[in-house]
């Protein structure tokens, strides 16, 4: 996404789950949602600064380890209490897609090769 002109990123790593699991309640990543059901408009800027702010810091910080003298910026809620409401509104947007993207604990698998016929039955004695 584009800020002040310069393409960020955001991504849930371990580190970005540690900071931003500290405003959920009972401290889980997973009842995140439970912060918007009954927020105001000044609590949701404020909830929206902070995890845009953690999930640019897992990007970055990413970032830093994957490629050489890569120096990170991260995006700061200062930086974000900056947008408009335009802007703001495209950055939660943005928010929600990686949350959902890479809170998603499914993983897919290859069923394990078995040897013979496997009939799901009980042989009986």
């Amino acid at each position: 996404m584009l800020i002040h002109g310069k393409e960020r990123g955001f991504k849930l790593t371990i580190g970005a789950s540690k900071k931003i699991s500290i405003i959920c309640p009972d401290k889980d990543i997973k009842n995140i949602g439970k912060l918007f059901k009954e927020s105001d408009t000044a609590r949701m800027i404020d909830l929206v600064a902070f995890i845009c702010s953690g999930l640019s810091e897992g990007y970055e910080m990413e970032k830093k380890f994957t490629t050489p003298g890569y120096e990170p910026d991260v995006l700061s809620e200062e930086e974000i209490m900056s947008l408009g409401i335009n802007e703001i509104s495209a950055l939660q947007d943005e928010m929600m897609d990686v949350l959902e993207r890479d809170l998603n604990t499914e993983i897919e698998t290859e069923p394990v090769p078995t040897k013979g016929k496997k009939t799901g039955k009980k042989a009986s004695k």
